[in-house]
């Protein structure tokens, strides 16, 4: 593993291996640069998890013209501080990708409540309604980044058909 004091003229100088390499900057610990076999620069940082102890890596970027060394340093600062206070910003990152969307959340609705529970004629017209108004909406959203706004918007849609449109309000 490889220290150095990283900067841009540093970083664009490291030259493609046998094998991905690493170099840890000297003045942030925690902050380093990976090159790939390809010479594809990744800025990168690893911190050690206060609650597990679990060392984790994160990738902050690909290094070029969207984003710059002092960009990536900062960056890397952020997610550092963040570690530091107790934070995981890798679990955050993951626990993100991993919220389910409303498509998930209405194939587990139907299994879990609407067919043990429900009439076979509402559970008929809850999946028409999920699959014909709602998931043409918002099925692909995360259940936590929809808001007021798509929900009103979907209500208004079905002006002209008052008595569902309340039905797929919450």
């Amino acid at each position: 593993m490889a220290q150095q004091k990283l900067t841009k003229r540093v970083v664009e100088q490291i030259p493609a291996q046998g094998e991905d390499v690493v170099v840890w900057d000297t003045a942030l610990p925690g902050f380093g640069v990976r090159v790939k076999l390809t010479g594809v620069r990744s800025y990168i940082t690893q911190y050690r998890d206060r609650t597990t102890g679990a060392s984790k890596r994160m990738t902050i970027g690909q290094h070029g013209a969207l984003l710059t060394f002092d960009q990536a340093k900062k960056q890397a600062r952020g997610i550092l501080a963040d570690a530091l206070r107790g934070q995981d910003p890798v679990g955050k990152r993951s626990a993100g990708r991993k919220a389910p969307n409303m498509a998930d959340l209405a194939s587990d609705y139907l299994e879990r409540h609407a067919v043990p529970k429900k009439r076979p004629k509402s559970v008929r017209d809850d999946r028409a309604m999920l699959e014909n108004v709602i998931l043409s909406a918002v099925g692909t959203k995360k259940v936590a980044s929809i808001e007021r706004r798509d929900v009103e918007s979907m209500h208004l849609r079905l002006n002209d058909r008052p008595y569902q449109a309340n039905g797929c309000s919450p």
